[in-house]
């Protein structure tokens, strides 16, 4: 009897020991969570079998914020980060601002409402048991790298397998320990994919939860990244490692002035393409017309881009005609790049149905010009220009969407007219295919 009563009270102690602990954020609160942030990345890449390796050192410093909000919702802002990127081989080194971002609608869970391309490498900062756990259970958070080769996406799969470990006594913060083990190498690989294909993130991450007020005190994650494409039309090999470390600053309440984080920064002496790019979708997904307006060319800009062009174009010889011409052009500025962009989601919808709202971006590139085309035949515009591509994803399908007219006047960016093209990957190769073939002909006409 003694024995069966010694064993009951050794089974009561061991479950007072093993509490199970839920793993929550806490957003019912006017809290900002503010942290700093730092990465540093050591890598080597090849673009071909033959040459040497391209090694270099990348380090970034920034803050993440997270802002409470209503629905035991918040708000994750990327703020402040600065990137510096040194070539081992020639001993350049680059420094650069980044535009603040935002991703918005973080659920207590760690998950988000919406889908995003970056919601699984907030998951390798931030990632969260979803159920409750004890000490020595584990908890596998699935995750998924994405791969673009030659246009096509693929996905290696795998996880960050959490185990709760043990409770340390941080600043006077009581947390839980989760030891992650991240492993995402399993590639999912089409059948017609012909050639040699790898993709894997492997490492490990130390995060410390407050367990008591429901949110993170630090995290350090490290892992290597290991890609290779290689067939008939493309060869290309990267290897990086990978170190990333959360530590919590301070917590302070939202109704307080804090830094009001953009989704990207119109500067006039610092801006770039790629904002004009993104609040061009910002528009088109938020009809936020005061920003989208802000990047069209003011009429001064566009004086100045004609009047360096006069010298190219020798027929306009009266300059002060071609001003009020282009006056007139555009007095209705405001007006068409409304309606043309309402024009442009009708044809989203209704030709591609296509949802810009729910569609993400997964990367944006673009190539510099000198020479644009307008108008008559013969007629061009010679200035810095940009041609965008934005790679969405909808559905689960490619989507590239284009703004060619995106012109540099006195060092700074602007959209110089709504012109925009949606294709799918069919209607993208076709146009390559179809280019290549002209420019063929054309170079054969005139042998």
């Amino acid at each position: 009897m003694k024995k069966i009563l010694f064993g009951i009270l050794l089974i009561f102690l061991a479950s007072c020991g093993n509490k199970k602990e839920s793993f929550e954020w806490n957003f019912n609160t006017n809290n900002n969570y503010i942290y700093s942030f730092s990465q540093t990345t050591t890598s080597e890449s090849k673009m071909t079998k033959e040459e040497k390796s391209d090694n270099s050192y990348i380090s970034g410093k920034g803050q993440i914020i997270i802002t409470s909000k209503s629905n035991n919702l918040a708000d994750l802002s990327f703020v402040d980060l600065k990137v510096k990127m040194t070539n081992v081989f020639t001993k350049d080194t680059i420094s650069q601002s980044q535009p603040n971002k935002v991703i918005q609608d973080l659920k207590s869970d760690g998950t988000f409402l919406v889908t995003f391309n970056t919601n699984d490498f907030i998951r390798l900062l931030f990632p969260l048991p979803n159920k409750n756990l004890i000490k020595g259970n584990r908890y596998d958070i699935p995750m998924i790298l994405p791969y673009n080769v030659n246009g096509s996406v693929i996905n290696s799969k795998g996880f960050n397998s959490l185990e709760f470990t043990n409770y340390e006594d941080i600043n006077g913060h009581k947390c839980a320990v989760l030891i992650g083990d991240i492993n995402i190498s399993k590639l999912d690989l089409p059948k017609n994919f012909e050639g040699n294909y790898e993709l894997s993130q492997i490492g490990k991450g130390t995060y410390y939860f407050d367990i008591e007020n429901g949110y993170y005190i630090k995290s350090k994650v490290k892992f290597t990244l290991n890609s290779l494409a290689d067939n008939e039309d493309l060869y290309m090999s990267a290897n990086s490692t990978n170190e990333y470390e959360i530590n919590l600053i301070e917590v302070t309440d939202t109704i307080k002035k804090t830094k009001e984080p953009q989704l990207s920064i119109i500067n006039s002496t610092e801006n770039t393409p790629i904002d004009i790019a993104k609040s061009v979708i910002e528009f088109l997904q938020k009809k936020d017309t005061t920003k989208y307006l802000n990047i069209a060319i003011p009429f001064e800009k566009q004086k100045k881009l004609f009047a360096e062009n006069i010298k190219f174009n020798p027929q306009e010889n009266d300059t002060m005609a071609v001003y009020r011409n282009l006056k007139k052009k555009y007095e209705d500025r405001t007006d068409n790049f409304l309606v043309r962009a309402g024009y442009i989601l009708d044809i989203m919808k209704n030709d591609k149905e296509f949802d810009i709202e729910k569609a993400t971006i997964d990367s944006i590139y673009y190539n510099l010009e000198k020479i644009k085309k307008y108008g008559s035949f013969g007629k061009t515009l010679i200035g810095n220009w940009a041609d965008l591509t934005i790679e969405m994803n909808y559905n689960n399908e490619k989507y590239y969407f284009e703004i060619p007219q995106i012109v540099k006047v006195d060092n700074e960016w602007f959209l110089y007219y709504p012109e925009y093209y949606l294709r799918d990957q069919k209607e993208k190769d076709f146009v390559e295919r179809r280019v290549k073939e002209l420019k063929e002909q054309s170079e054969e006409f005139w042998k």
